[in-house]
């Protein structure tokens, strides 16, 4: 019963201790990868850990839509205001 508890703690902290990189993943971040290397070297220290849980949520995910920006010209080939 006790090898039980302890396997069951050992996930939760692994879980808890992967959290910076599981937010990233999910939210497409570019910078995953380097904030998955983060957590793995720093993530032991909380300063580490916070440090990659902040980056993970920042807005950096993604590849922003680009707008297409059509020729402001009519067919006759003249500029349209």
């Amino acid at each position: 019963m006790e090898a039980v508890l302890v396997i069951a703690a050992a996930g939760v902290a692994i879980g808890v201790y992967f959290i910076p990189s599981f937010v990233a993943g999910r939210r497409n971040h570019r910078n995953a990868n380097a904030i998955l290397a983060l957590n793995l070297l720093l993530g032991w220290t909380f300063l580490g850990w916070a440090i990659a849980l902040i980056w993970a949520l920042t807005a950096n995910t993604g590849s922003a839509p680009v707008e297409s920006q059509s020729d402001s010209r009519s067919s006759d080939g003249n500029h349209v205001l």
